[in-house]
């Protein structure tokens, strides 16, 4: 019986479908609330309350899920009207265009489920499902207002030059805030796989913090995108940080988040220039050094 604990719906998709191939997890707790049920031949029967529960990370998140796009999107043009003092007529507009991406998000749930529930899917057929609700999965969790969203695109056609000045200059100083909160959670994490010192944590911070960009936008990837800068930066760097048993124990790390490059990058999470700035030729990946 294949069978998952609350926070495996919050995992990337790829290492999800592994559990479902049977690939196991570490200190999976069971719960039979998100338990997939061996029906014959492996064959799983799909309905609209699983894939929202996908879609939403969790059966208690679904059923809140949608109602909060609106509160979300109150918050958002209270941001923006709290930096630059927004009109009403200004305040209307980003109310419509967040609301064309509500609306737009729900019309793509409704499609899914209509194409799906009731389904009887095989393991193989499983992935081809969940790439295609993927996309769904990680705009909830990064936000659906990101910088692709209809919202942030009438942002720059709604402010006046002056606002948007504001409003860009706010957003950059938060970016970087939230960079560095991420980079120092994915340190922190980093060192529970391999014993770091407190030197340690702290220079890797500094080099991550110095030589990377934040991400074009956060979400259920930032762990990952984390590690693969960490993957790019130079060799002499790393080795003037860790040592040999250090970097050995990093490696398989480093190497399952430069795997993930292409989902990074086309799920937007990477910076346009990913590689760090120090870093001016190709390297030999750590696990064929080490």
């Amino acid at each position: 019986m294949i069978t998952f604990r609350r926070s495996h719906w919050l995992l990337p998709v790829p290492i999800l479908f592994g559990l479902l191939l049977g690939i196991p997890v570490a200190s999976a707790e069971e719960d039979d609330e998100y338990a997939v049920p061996p029906a014959a031949a492996n064959v799983f029967v799909m309905s609209d309350q699983q894939l929202e529960a996908w879609v939403f990370g969790g059966r208690n998140n679904r059923a809140q899920g949608l109602d909060r796009f609106n509160a979300m999107l109150n918050v958002r043009i209270d941001a923006i009207n709290h930096t630059c003092v927004l009109s009403e007529a200004q305040k209307q507009r980003l109310q419509l265009a967040g609301r064309g991406d509500i609306k737009r998000f729900r019309d793509h749930l409704s499609e899914l489920k209509k194409k799906f529930n009731g389904a009887k899917l095989d393991q193989n057929e499983i992935q081809n499902v969940f790439q295609e609700i993927q996309p769904l999965q990680l705009e909830w969790q990064a936000g659906i207002f990101g910088p692709s969203s209809l919202f942030s695109r009438v942002i720059s056609r709604t402010l006046e030059p002056q606002q948007l000045a504001k409003y860009e200059q706010e957003e950059s100083t938060r970016r970087k805030d939230q960079y560095k909160a991420k980079v120092k959670l994915g340190v922190a994490m980093m060192a529970k796989r391999v014993a770091m010192n407190s030197k340690q944590c702290e220079e890797i911070e500094r080099l991550l913090l110095e030589t990377t960009r934040p991400p074009n936008k956060f979400g259920p990837y930032d762990y990952y995108v984390v590690l693969f800068q960490v993957s790019k930066l130079p060799q002499d760097k790393l080795k003037s940080i860790f040592d040999d048993l250090q970097l050995r124990g990093l490696a398989p790390f480093l190497q399952q988040a430069k795997g993930l490059e292409q989902t990074l990058k086309s799920g937007g999470f990477l910076p346009e220039d990913s590689a760090p700035e120090a870093v001016k030729q190709p390297q030999q990946p750590l696990s064929d050094k080490y």
